[in-house]
């Protein structure tokens, strides 16, 4: 014999915490009104008596904006990392062996580092010193 268990809504464990937080009613009564067992009861009671101080707290906000921070950093650096593969591939693709292009394509990292990538709304720009050199 198997028991299926009941799903109760966001709203009906709302009302029932409510009804248990304001303290007009005892228990057995709201366990009564609802048919949900008192222990239950207690667990969506002490569920929301966690999260309650995390609605105030201004910790929270800090941490959504500093996570915000590391994945526009890590989108910098994703497209930073596009655009040099592209630029790789393109030199590896049109080179022949010749000792000139493998030099280039050499040098290219030391010269990458001295130009900006700037990566804004999902447009990348690439900006290059004046004094680049093929």
């Amino acid at each position: 014999m198997t028991i299926n268990r009941k799903k109760h809504s966001t709203q009906t464990k709302v009302k029932v915490v409510l009804d248990v937080l304001k303290g007009e009613k005892t228990r057995a009564e709201i366990t009564a009104k609802y048919g949900i067992h008192a222990t239950q009861i207690n667990n969506w009671k002490k569920a929301v008596l966690e999260v309650i101080p995390e609605a105030f707290s201004t910790k929270r906000k800090q941490q959504d904006n500093d996570q915000q921070a590391l994945v526009d950093d890590l989108y910098k650096q994703i497209g930073q990392l596009e655009v040099e593969n592209d630029f790789l591939k393109k030199i590896y693709d049109s080179s022949t062996c010749d000792s000139k292009n493998v030099d280039r394509a050499r040098s290219f990292r030391v010269k990458y580092q001295k130009a900006v990538l700037l990566v804004e709304h999902q447009q990348v720009k690439f900006i290059l010193p004046t004094r680049w050199h093929r």
